[in-house]
């Protein structure tokens, strides 16, 4: 009835949810309800579930919290008979479940341009991504996963290229929405994804009716969410410290993942330094490799990562006043989605490095040293 992806797909999950509970058995072992959790679901107990999708906040919707919100209560009310009695263990299983399945989306997008050895090795960074010494607020939780959005939604627009069924791009395109609808940045990727799309598209009447239901949808989710969006993102009115906006998009957006164990001893000069390496490293592979898919790939994964960079950096620029001259890491968990596209472009370019013999080695070595700081 289904194929091997399929079966190995559910396998990378169940696999990435027992590294994931393993990673941080808390939400088990202690089973709390935890901020933004909580408050959702008294609102929705109290308020109903439609009420609380639609006002959950002021500023945008979060409807993929929500939906795994409903999920986590109904499974409580299942087992139980109620919603309340295994809550806080239901949200941490669903949390697990979202971690691994955004794991195997992007491993799902490596495979299609490269071997299964760096297929493993984005799914096993994307369940380990470093989070400092917050990860217990993001993993076994739900209240974060709308950082994880564009990382989502880029791993769906992606994927939806190789899927022909009508069904399967009607199920692609609502997760999109639901994105969008979760995290506004996905707008401005779907949005540039797509212009570009059409601009290079032969038939674009036919292109449009393909995204017809998206683009309507979109359109009219885009205006009900603009009149309430602000620049706030729950900072509670932190100054901006422009003395460290280079640390904000160079170290703690791009170079965090390789960079966390050592983060304490970097500056503004190494920073700098070392994302230029990376942008170097990226362009590079990006103009040599012969592969049109894996150069569409990492053109789309870059302009996402600038797009996620930028609106991080304006809009929630009282983050500068929150990171203190390389001396934490917190709040990571604004960071979280742009450290994941980070380490997955990284890995897609990494895997196109078969140009002769020394990048073959260079490769091998880079994947080594990767997997060792990880391990």
């Amino acid at each position: 009835m289904f194929g091997d992806k399929f079966y190995k797909s559910i396998i990378l999950i169940v696999s990435g949810m027992l590294f994931l509970s393993i990673r941080n058995a808390d939400p088990l072992i202690n089973p709390i309800m935890y901020a933004e959790d909580g408050t959702w679901i008294a609102s929705a107990l109290s308020h109903g579930w439609v009420n609380t999708f639609i006002h959950a906040r002021d500023d945008y919707f979060v409807f993929f919290n929500m939906f795994f919100l409903f999920i986590s209560s109904t499974i409580s009310n299942i087992i139980t008979g109620n919603p309340l009695i295994l809550l806080p263990q239901s949200i941490a299983l669903m949390s697990y479940f979202f971690y691994a399945f955004v794991s195997m989306m992007m491993y799902s997008v490596v495979r299609r341009i490269s071997t299964e050895k760096f297929a493993f090795l984005i799914y096993f960074l994307g369940i380990l991504l470093p989070l400092g010494g917050s990860q217990n607020e993001n993993i076994g939780r739900l209240l974060q996963i709308g950082f994880y959005m564009p990382v989502m939604a880029i791993c769906f627009i992606l994927y939806r290229e190789s899927v022909e069924g009508k069904l399967a791009k009607c199920v692609i395109d609502l997760m999109v929405f639901l994105s969008s609808a979760t995290n506004p940045i996905v707008f401005a990727i779907v949005g540039l994804y797509y212009f570009l799309g059409f601009i290079k598209s032969k038939n674009k009447l036919l292109f449009i009716c393909d995204l017809l239901p998206l683009i309507i949808s979109m359109i009219v989710l885009f205006i009900m969410i603009l009149p309430r969006l602000d620049t706030s993102g729950g900072l509670g009115g932190i100054s901006y410290n422009p003395n460290n906006l280079i640390e904000m998009v160079t170290a703690r957006q791009v170079l965090y993942p390789f960079i966390f164990p050592w983060y304490g001893v970097f500056n503004n000069e190494m920073s700098i330094y070392f994302t230029v390496m990376y942008i170097l490293f990226c362009s590079f592979v990006f103009f040599k490799t012969k592969s049109k898919v894996a150069r569409k790939t990492i053109l789309v994964l870059m302009s996402t990562l600038v797009i996620v960079i930028v609106s991080t950096s304006i809009g929630r620029s009282g983050l500068t006043g929150v990171l203190n001259n390389y001396r934490t890491s917190f709040p990571d968990r604004y960071f979280a989605g742009a450290n994941a596209l980070s380490v997955f472009l990284f890995v897609v370019c990494l895997s196109q490095c078969d140009f002769s013999i020394f990048w073959r080695f260079f490769s091998k070595v880079i994947y080594i040293s990767i997997v060792c700081l990880y391990v």
